[in-house]
This record gives C-alpha cells, sequence and structure tokens, in this order.
C-alpha cells in the first residue's frame, strides 16, 4: 500500500525496496489516492475476475464456485496482487481462445502477448511462466504453422506490456 501510494505521488521507484513490479502496486496506490481506500482495487479485480472467468468458462456453475471460494474471498481484505495477476492471465488466455477461433488473426495473438506483458508487470515474472509455456507449447504442438508463427510474430508485444507496466522506472530514468 504505501509503495504504491509512493509510486502514485511520484516517487522514484529505484528507492523503494525490490520486490514485484510496479503495475499491481500502481493500481493499488491509485485506489488510495481516488478513493482513499486500497481495497477497491481488490473488489473491482475480484468483480472483473469474476465476470471473465464466466466468459472464459461459459458455466454458471464454475462461476458461483469460483466467486464463493474462500481463499479468493479472504484476498479481498487484504492489498495483495493474486487478483489483479488472475485477472490479466484471464485476459491473456480469453484473447488466446479468440485467437485460436478467429483464424488465427494476429489483432488477438498481439492482444494474447500484450495481456501476457502486462502480468509479468503485475508480480514477479516466475508467476506468469508456466502460462508462457503453456501458449508457446500450444502453438508449438497444434500443426499449424500459422498459428505458431503469428504467435512468434507478437511476442515483442509481450515486452511492450511489460515496459508499460513499468512505465514509472522511466518517468524517473528516461535514459
Amino acid at each position: 500500500i504505501v509503495e504504491g501510494y509512493s509510486l502514485v505521488n511520484g516517487q522514484d521507484p529505484e528507492q523503494m525496496f525490490p520486490g514485484h513490479p510496479a503495475l499491481g502496486k500502481i493500481f493499488i496506490g491509485l485506489s488510495l489516492k481516488l478513493f482513499g481506500n486500497p481495497y477497491i482495487v481488490s473488489y473491482l479485480s475480484f468483480l472483473c475476475l469474476v465476470l471473465l472467468f464466466y466468459l472464459f468458462t461459459k458455466s454458471v456453475f464454475l462461476t458461483l464456485v469460483i466467486t464463493f471460494e474462500p481463499l479468493l474471498l479472504s484476498q479481498l481484505k487484504v492489498s495483495l496482487l493474486d487478483i489483479q495477476l488472475a485477472v490479466f492471465h484471464l485476459l491473456t488466455l480469453l484473447s488466446y481462445q479468440r485467437f485460436r477461433s478467429a483464424n488465427h488473426s494476429f489483432k488477438w495473438s498481439l492482444l494474447t502477448c500484450l495481456f501476457l506483458g502486462l502480468s509479468v508487470s503485475i508480480k514477479f515474472f516466475p508467476a506468469s511462466t508456466p502460462l508462457f509455456l503453456a501458449l508457446i507449447a500450444d502453438a508449438t504442438f497444434s500443426g499449424n504453422f500459422t498459428h505458431f508463427t503469428r504467435l512468434i510474430k507478437s511476442l515483442p508485444a509481450t515486452v511492450f506490456g511489460f515496459l508499460a507496466g513499468n512505465f514509472t522506472y522511466f518517468v524517473h530514468h528516461p535514459s
């Protein structure tokens, strides 16, 4: 909460403790600055998570199960980054699903990689590594060379998403 609030108010990120990337902390800081409560972002992220989970599964039952899952509900009372990370992971999976179903549209592969890069900006990168590896494995073993090449050509969008999520570093250190 303190680091997020400091980032939103212009403090240099290098003056803080190393740890998670800046984007998730910025969301928490914005929540505190705009609403006077750092947990509002958790509630909004939870609502997005439930909606995205329904869009991904198309199952009311599974959506209700995850909505009332005790561990997920307990995260609403603290300012952790896991719900935000889950939102970006679901956005990655939904855009990848669209990429697979929309004749391997390059637009959807770019969005997939952009959301993956933003998810890496939420929490330390190993949390998103399994998702990245699963996408690459699916593209590799799909047997569709067009699918594979479009996803590989979209990988720079992952870097762009990561850099966009860490923009506060570039504000203070433009070189």
